[in-house]
């Protein structure tokens, strides 16, 4: 089994099985529905890959599926999807699962997205140490002499979150704009953590709104006795009030 990680703009990433089946008949590759739309132009360049590396079973029909719920639109999962049709058709074999994500240049060399290796070692998870610009090639040579344990990797969340303000390590509700904030998916409310913070001013009613449309999302509050930032404090009772109404509107969406 290969596994890969969803890299999605928007949404949080997320470690997912490849799943390879090879039957008899017409060469054919065929795409899940989660990948068809984006990956179907990618089959000529999966059988010139094979090709290079000495696929000749030609009468095969190869099935490629990663479970997802909405299309998948970027290109990281190429290299994992190589590679489990290399080892589905016999031509890679390994004792463990393993773990890749990248994407091919135009000259079949491999690119990489930005993240950090975790700590935590999954032992039954098996990669390797790639470099930017690598060949196919010197990948598998090094999947057959340095195989690594795999670690769950960190990734920068920037590329993936265009225009969105991180806080703390959570999404910002204040400073990230509104129309940023209405091309995050539903899951991502419910699975990422967001940061709000009372130190500073009253929450933008549209934005209020808007999060009340969402129903039940993982807020981390920062708050004061009210909004204001001064001492003595200078809100008026109808501020203070307003700041308790939102408080406690804000604190029942909290999951």
């Amino acid at each position: 089994m290969v596994y890969t990680t969803l890299l999605e703009l928007y949404r949080i990433p997320e470690l997912v099985p490849v799943e390879i089946t090879i039957l008899r008949g017409a060469r054919r590759l065929r795409f899940s529905s989660s990948l068809r739309k984006k990956y179907s132009d990618f089959s000529p360049k999966i059988w010139n890959i094979l090709a290079k590396l000495g696929y000749k079973k030609y009468l095969q029909k190869i099935y490629i599926g990663i479970e997802a719920d909405f299309p998948l639109a970027l290109p990281y999962y190429q290299l994992p999807i190589v590679i489990g049709i290399l080892e589905a058709t016999g031509m890679l074999q390994t004792n463990t699962s393993l773990y890749f994500t990248g994407k091919f240049l135009a000259n079949y060399q491999l690119s990489l997205p930005k993240y950090t290796h975790g700590h935590q070692e999954v032992p039954q998870i098996s990669t390797v140490a790639i470099q930017e610009a690598e060949t196919i090639e010197s990948l598998l040579h090094h999947l057959h002499t340095t195989p690594l344990p795999f670690s769950p990797p960190t990734f920068d969340l920037q590329e993936f979150f265009p225009g969105v303000i991180f806080q703390n390590g959570l999404i910002s509700i204040n400073k990230t704009p509104l129309p940023i904030l209405k091309k995050i998916p539903q899951d991502t409310y419910t699975k990422q953590g967001f940061y709000l913070s009372y130190r500073a001013r009253l929450v933008d009613p549209k934005k209020l709104s808007f999060l009340k449309e969402l129903g039940k999302i993982r807020l981390t509050l920062s708050q004061k006795a009210c909004s204001c930032e001064l001492i003595p404090c200078i809100c008026t009772e109808t501020e203070k009030q307003l700041y308790k109404q939102q408080l406690h509107e804000l604190h029942e969406l909290t999951l």
